[in-house]
């Protein structure tokens, strides 16, 4: 307890003893530092997320800190439906050096030429040939040789979810072409094309 000395009104010295009193803590101590920021993904993309009391969420930073997933090549996105399709059918086309394909020819045409022939492909043994075949063709994925003409003689027909695939290949050149739902997609060369002998066999035999 203060005592008050003999002879004081008391009020000053009261004061002054208080404010030798120490502050309380909390009042020395400093302000709160923003917290850490954390991480988010969204959307394919990342984005630092910060939160300050009494703050929505509020999102800073560009979205490539996440690169994104590569997407998948159109030959194998091909070759992915092929093994799922159940509808699969070999096609002979005719087809002139330098003839443009006519997309708009309708269901006479497979890949814009005309059909000349076609057999649907259901056996076991018949199925693993096309499917090898056509994988052997877009494995490479190399560029089409520019100075030869293609000539599509044969195509390969399926569809899958929803959509419909026309591989067609040029023997003369090593070519092929990727149509999906009726639009080209891909095109590329393979070198030593495999599998005319067996495909034309097919198609005689249908």
């Amino acid at each position: 307890m203060y005592v008050l000395p003999k002879g004081s009104t008391g009020f000053a010295p009261l004061f002054g003893a208080l404010l030798l009193v120490s502050p309380p803590a909390w009042a020395e101590e400093a302000p709160a530092a923003d917290p850490p920021p954390i991480t988010i993904v969204k959307d394919g993309g990342v984005a630092d997320t910060y939160r300050r009391e009494g703050a929505a969420f509020a999102a800073y930073g560009p979205d490539e800190k996440q690169p994104a997933a590569p997407s998948e090549a159109v030959e194998d996105r091909a070759l992915r439906a092929l093994s799922k399709a159940g509808d699969i059918e070999l096609v002979a086309l005719k087809s002139e050096p330098g003839v443009p394909a006519n997309l708009s020819c309708g269901s006479a045409c497979v890949g814009g030429y005309p059909v000349s022939g076609r057999v649907p492909v259901r056996a076991v043994q018949e199925l693993a040939f096309v499917r090898g075949t056509v994988a052997d063709w877009l494995a490479g994925k190399a560029e089409p040789a520019g100075a030869c003409l293609p000539v599509f003689g044969h195509a390969v027909k399926y569809s899958h979810d929803s959509y419909r695939y026309e591989v067609l290949l040029a023997y003369n050149c090593g070519q092929y072409r990727i149509l999906r739902g009726g639009v080209p997609v891909a095109e590329g060369s393979a070198t030593d094309p495999p599998g005319k002998g067996g495909i034309d066999a097919l198609l005689r035999a249908g």
